[in-house]
């Protein structure tokens, strides 16, 4: 698959702030989609329990990619609609529907001025693990979310069908 790295240019901009420059040319760095199984874990910026949780909650399989050493959620046409990253960062492009939900963020290294970057407000952070609810019925909201994510993903930047 190739990535549209226009439309996910948001996705990208956040998974770039939490690398140094030097990293940002490392060659596991670049923007390339990889299926998860080609990912060694010495590559991942993701915990490997959030990948598996991404990939539960795919609305299909075939949505679910290693980018930039994170978990991504990526629409037929290549554009990025969730990001699985570190060990609790689960960002979905849920569009303007986004009360009750904390912004996303990063820490940016100190070598760029260090403080944290944001996603825009079309991006929402949600608990990978919901710890708070039963298994079942937090894995079934994540679903609903992620499903969610893909459709305003994927109708926001192509309503010609």
């Amino acid at each position: 698959m190739i990535l549209d790295e226009t439309r996910s240019a948001d996705a990208l901009a956040f998974l770039r702030a939490s690398l140094t420059p030097a990293e940002q040319q490392w060659p596991r760095f670049m923007a390339t989609l990889r299926a998860v199984r080609e990912v060694s874990i010495g590559e991942l910026r993701t915990h490997p329990d959030l990948v598996s949780r991404v990939i539960e909650i795919a609305p299909a399989r075939d949505h679910v990619w290693m980018l930039m050493g994170a978990s991504a959620l990526v629409t037929p046409r290549g554009v990025v609609y969730g990001i699985g990253l570190g060990m609790r960062i689960l960002a979905l492009h849920s569009g303007s529907d986004i009360a009750g939900f904390a912004r996303v963020q990063t820490k940016t290294p100190p070598s760029t001025g260090g403080g944290v970057f944001i996603l825009n407000d079309e991006w929402i952070a949600v608990e990978p693990f919901m710890a708070k609810a039963k298994l079942a019925d937090g894995i079934a909201k994540l679903k609903e979310l992620a499903l969610t994510a893909f459709a305003f993903a994927d109708g926001r930047y192509f309503t010609d069908r």
